[in-house]
Formats: structure tokens, sequence, C-alpha cells
């Protein structure tokens, strides 16, 4: 696979990602009457959006290291 579409793939999954965060701690915030669901998901999102980040780290220093090859 391509360097551009690997960084394509992991922005893709990185948008998805903060996107679902937030309909999903939105969706459970309740008008802020119960903050307790809100903030539980949002602490069980945060690996996945740290992982999408780091593959895409990954994947940009990779890129650098076969430009200088």
């Amino acid at each position: 696979m391509t360097t551009i579409s690997c960084i394509s793939k992991d922005i893709f999954a990185l948008v998805v990602a903060v996107m679902f965060t937030v309909l999903m701690v939105a969706g459970l915030a309740d008008q802020g009457k119960n903050l307790f669901p809100a903030m539980l998901a949002f602490a069980a999102m945060v690996p996945i959006v740290g992982s999408a980040v780091v593959a895409i780290k990954r994947d940009w220093d990779n890129r650098d290291h076969h430009l200088s090859v």
C-alpha cells in the first residue's frame, strides 16, 4: 500500500473515531444532568483516538524514511 493511501486511511480512521466520540458523549450527556456516563464514554474512546494518531505519526515517519533512502 502506498504511503499516501496509508496516511489517508489513518486520517479517515481518526476523523471517524473523533466524530463517534463527540456523538456518543453528546448523546450520553443528557442535557448536563448526569455527566458520568459521558465522561466514561470519553475515557473509553481516548485509547482509540490515540491509536489513530500514533498510526498517522508512524506512517508519516516511514514516509520521511523512504524519501531519504
